[in-house]
């Protein structure tokens, strides 16, 4: 429930910004806002280890496993990136400035955002 409510605080800092791109940027969060909930449903619904690879393939040292662990940590850090009008790479960058190299998620961050929706 904590991890909705962060991402509901992202999107509202979205749709507060003024800027020439907002309808877009609210798309782009609502887009990545359900693919979250879509990988959430996937990920509780039993599947085996080997079925969630399948689905949802390695992304450079982060394997789909791993990566289910860091979507809950990870997507509210990069909602709020994206808020901060980063893209992409800056996505990437921004997210590891705030999480640091030290944490366990770091080597899924392009996991997570690619899961979501985002280009890392």
């Amino acid at each position: 429930m904590l991890k909705i409510a962060a991402v509901l605080i992202a999107l509202a800092t979205v749709a507060s910004a003024t800027s020439s791109c907002m309808p877009e940027k609210v798309q782009v969060m609502n887009m990545a806002y359900k693919n979250m909930m879509l990988f959430n449903r996937i990920k509780d619904s039993g599947v085996s280890e080997a079925q969630l690879e399948a689905i949802y393939p390695k992304v450079g040292s982060c394997n789909a496993v791993d990566g289910a662990i860091c979507v809950g940590e990870l997507t509210a850090v990069i909602f709020a990136c994206v808020a901060e009008g980063f893209t992409g790479v800056g996505i990437a960058a921004c997210v590891g400035e705030i999480v640091g190299v030290a944490n366990s998620c770091y080597d899924c961050i392009c996991w997570v955002m690619e899961t979501l929706g985002f280009s890392c």
